[in-house]
């Protein structure tokens, strides 16, 4: 297994000007929101980091694929992800502007953990909720079956359960 923490001595003392990254992030699981979720293949990550002279940067893409459940219907699925890191680099003690943080990674003791690094950004790019397919109906919100599968009797009812305190409406609309 690869170390990857990575030591960034060089490219402060300018002894280097670039470190390139090739490697594959092998993880069984990542937790996201409270739940676990299963990698289906190795994170690919490639980049570098360079240094532009005083400053560090990391620049890199990485893609795989995990199993999720649809957020609509439930059934598990296959998502595959590619995404990239444009990213200052800043010792963990040194002070930013709000508005620069969103492309800032710090790091302490002039190393990085790049597995951290990719894992938290792959967390932040997933959306808040991963569904199976655009045109994926969910469950019917009376019985829980899949509308993607069936169509239920819940649906097919004309007069499925109706707030009773909104019956007089009901009555008003089929006047029209």
């Amino acid at each position: 297994m690869i170390d990857l923490k990575l030591d960034l001595k060089n490219l402060i003392k300018k002894e280097s000007d670039k470190v390139d990254l090739n490697f594959l992030l092998n993880l069984d699981t990542i937790m996201y929101h409270g739940e676990e979720l299963k990698m289906m293949s190795p994170i690919q990550v490639m980049g570098n980091i360079y240094a532009v002279n005083e400053q560090l940067y990391l620049t890199c893409t990485y893609e795989g694929k995990l199993e999720v459940n649809c957020g609509r219907c439930l059934e598990p699925f296959i998502h595959a992800f590619y995404s990239r890191i444009n990213a200052e680099l800043m010792l963990n003690d040194q002070s930013t502007d709000e508005e620069e943080e969103d492309d800032v990674l710090f790091y302490e003791d002039n190393t990085i953990d790049l597995e951290k690094v990719v894992v938290d950004q792959l967390i932040i790019s997933l959306p808040m909720k991963l569904i199976c397919d655009n045109d994926c109906k969910g469950l019917c919100s009376q019985c829980g079956k899949s509308l993607n599968k069936e169509i239920c009797q819940c649906t097919l009812a004309e007069d499925h359960d109706v707030d009773p305190r909104l019956t007089k409406l009901k009555k008003l609309l089929q006047q029209d």
